[in-house]
């Protein structure tokens, strides 16, 4: 699961598809070579924040999650 979260992340990274788009999908497998149903992907959704803390525990958070947009 681990290798389909990583191609799932590396879609959401890219930004050119809203994740519940069938086009996103498409690329994470085409850029992956994988054959990911749509199970797995929306299990990905589902359980992104579980997944996020296990697996990419070491990468740095985007910024925009530590912004106070109450300023604005």
């Amino acid at each position: 699961m681990k290798e389909i979260f990583l191609a799932y992340e590396a879609v959401r990274e890219a930004g050119y598809y809203n994740m519940h788009d069938p086009r996103a999908l498409a690329l994470a497998n085409e850029m992956n070579d994988m054959t990911i149903t749509k199970a797995q992907w929306f299990d990905c959704m589902s359980n992104y924040g579980k997944y996020r803390d296990e697996w990419l525990k070491d990468q740095p958070q985007c910024p925009s999650n530590q912004v106070d947009f109450t300023e604005y």
